[in-house]
């Protein structure tokens, strides 16, 4: 946790059911996993986001990927240069 006397940590979040994402800070390995994941961290700002391109294909969470996908694009914070 940050606790304000150095840089920030990034924040790296993976959501992959298979490959090891290294440079990821937390990793859910299921879309139900993901999806509590993101709403984690709803109101911090993420500085990178790996999502699998097939996660939940076969799930029934899957139909709730579109949902995060346009909340994401429409209520990311703006970054001050």
């Amino acid at each position: 946790m940050d606790d304000g006397s150095g840089p920030r940590t990034p924040i790296v979040l993976g959501i992959d059911g298979l490959r090891a994402l290294p440079r990821a800070t937390r990793i859910a390995r299921t879309s139900r996993d993901g999806i509590l994941l993101l709403e984690e961290h709803r109101d911090r700002e993420i500085d990178e986001l790996w999502l699998d391109h097939d996660l939940g294909a076969t799930t029934a969470s899957c139909r709730s990927w579109p949902y995060w996908k346009r909340r994401l694009s429409t209520t990311a914070p703006s970054r001050s240069a």
